[in-house]
């Protein structure tokens, strides 16, 4: 039986390896596409959001493998906007357009935010 990530994320978690990460990394990046939040004032704008990480205040893009998992994390995450806007992205342009992000200091892309998320600099997407 095939792996879902879901699996590999729990899997990641108790392991705690590196190698961890590299395989998420790669699962996702095999995908056709992802869904990406978007910046609720702008729809040419993905959401960038301030999260802090080891006591450091890092910027955020946020990505999904699928809708319902964008829906249910933003509602959660960004309870005051009244609609989650988000681009179905190929990941042949997404990745290239998310990385341009880096010249604003964004750090890090949080995949499936939520229960069975994980995030990670935008470096490993190169």
């Amino acid at each position: 039986m095939a792996q879902t990530l879901n699996d590999m994320v729990e899997q990641f978690r108790e392991e705690e390896v590196p190698q961890g990460l590299d395989r998420l990394v790669k699962m996702i990046t095999s995908m056709n596409h992802w869904y990406v939040l978007m910046d609720p004032t702008n729809d040419n704008l993905p959401l960038i959001a301030e999260i802090e990480e080891d006591g450091k205040p890092l910027l955020w893009l946020f990505a999904y493998s699928d809708e319902e998992s964008l829906v249910q994390s933003a509602q959660v995450l960004f309870p005051h906007m009244e609609e989650h806007r988000y681009l179905h992205m190929p990941l042949d342009t997404g990745v290239p357009w998310m990385l341009e992000y880096r010249k604003y200091e964004v750090y890090g892309l949080r995949f499936n935010e939520g229960p069975y998320g994980f995030y990670f600099g935008l470096e490993e997407l190169e």
